[in-house]
């Protein structure tokens, strides 16, 4: 009877838990899993952060290209140009800088490009967008009162 008690002991101890080695494996395994995870999460959060400063920035160009439409800031046609505008911040927009340069078309005496670079600081590094406008400049009223009597001619 002492055999079969012995045979019976070994037996269970071949049928105990996991060594020491599968536990560290499985422990490993899940910390790659969970690094990954984090990693990801992490990307996806600056992505999201990216593409809201974008967004604002698109929406500080809208701003300004109305801005100069309707407050007539581009002038008439044969005046000069606005000067450029370098470095200026809008209420609103904060950590934005912007800088505004309008270019005639030689083309068209009456259209001008709004030429609007939109830059902040991200992760220490100046980083922006850029935009270009089409824009048309008023005639002189002695021109519209011409086009008029002429049917637009």
């Amino acid at each position: 009877m002492a055999e079969r008690a012995k045979g019976k002991r070994k037996s269970e101890q071949k049928e105990g838990g996991f060594t020491l080695l599968e536990i560290l494996a499985a422990l490993m395994i899940l910390a790659l899993g969970v690094t990954t995870a984090l990693g990801v999460f992490a990307r996806g959060l600056s992505i999201e952060q990216g593409s809201e400063l974008i967004h604002d920035s698109s929406r500080l160009a809208t701003l300004i290209q109305e801005r100069y439409r309707n407050e007539g800031l581009l002038g008439k046609v044969g005046e000069a140009l606005p000067p450029p505008v370098q470095g200026a911040l809008e209420p609103g927009f904060s950590g934005m800088k912007y800088d505004l340069s309008v270019e005639a078309d030689p083309q068209n005496a009456s259209r001008v490009y709004l030429d609007l670079r939109v830059h902040w600081l991200r992760g220490g590094e100046e980083v922006g967008e850029r935009y270009r406008f089409p824009m048309q400049r008023a005639l002189p009223l002695s021109a519209r009162i011409r086009a008029a009597r002429t049917g637009g001619r």
